[in-house]
């Protein structure tokens, strides 16, 4: 096994880390990334997560909540999508529970809508079973769910 040598000193490691951590919302799992990428020993590397844990400079739900927003709102992704792409940052499924319920309910129809109103128009020169299985197909990739999707495509398809 071959030791690779640090990134940083251990006072600068702290002042990168803190910066990062200050300009974004960030998950445990994605800050010891950033330490094992720099070669952070373990205990200095679990040390500084505690610290930082402690500043509230690292908390999970917050970060859930507002990834589980942003991709809703900016990326349109459904709730699956994000809740996949959640559990791969190691969120726990409570925190995550939780950060789906704060999601706007109200405005998932419309923003289902609005992805159909925009993509259908794309669609020329298809049958209506085709164009339906299409949109069904993209927005199901988008991570809205299976009778949520078909329900939407039923009401605005033929209203």
């Amino acid at each position: 096994m071959t030791f690779l040598p640090r990134k940083y000193s251990p006072m600068v490691t702290r002042q990168k880390v803190l910066q990062w951590c200050d300009k974004a919302e960030r998950c445990h799992f994605d800050v010891r990334q950033k330490l094992i990428s720099w070669n952070i020993p373990y205990n200095e590397r679990e040390n500084l997560l505690v610290d930082l844990i402690g500043g509230n400079l690292l908390n999970e739900a917050r970060f859930a909540g507002a990834f589980a927003h942003d991709k809703f709102e900016f990326f349109h992704w459904g709730v699956r999508k994000i809740e996949f792409e959640l559990k791969k940052k190691h969120v726990s499924e409570p925190i995550i529970r939780m950060a789906l319920r704060e999601m706007d309910k109200a405005g998932y129809s419309a923003k289902i809508q609005g992805l159909i109103k925009r993509k259908e128009p794309q669609l020329t020169g298809l049958q209506l079973y085709q164009k339906k299985f299409k949109l069904a197909r993209y927005l199901i990739s988008k991570g809205f769910e299976n009778d949520v999707v078909w329900s939407e495509l039923d009401r605005y398809l033929f209203y």
